[in-house]
């Protein structure tokens, strides 16, 4: 996973799709790039590269957004393909966290 911050923001972005195989490596890069960062307010999270989430990926999206928002910040989701879009709409993501295609 790639991490940059501008302007208050910190963008994540997976270089692969989100799935179990690569889930404990995406839980420890984002969490060590949010952890070294001081002044940010929002944190997005980049999917142009992603074309698959499995049930475990969701998991980790879900865990991320609930680690910021306890930190009192803000969480949006862009450059989602219309296949996941979809999925998180089905599971109604799309009513808890901003979602940009």
């Amino acid at each position: 996973m790639k991490g940059s911050i501008e302007e208050n923001v910190i963008r994540l972005t997976p270089t692969s799709d989100i799935v179990s195989s690569r889930v404990k490596e995406l839980i420890y890069s984002a969490k060590g790039f949010i952890d070294s960062q001081v002044a940010y307010e929002q944190v997005v999270l980049d999917l142009e590269n992603v074309k698959s989430i499995d049930s475990v990926g969701v998991t980790f999206i879900v865990g991320l957004y609930k680690s910021v928002f306890n930190l009192g910040k803000k969480f949006k989701i862009i450059r989602i393909n219309n296949e996941i879009s979809n999925l998180f709409k089905i599971m109604k993501l799309d009513e808890v966290m901003s979602i940009e295609a």
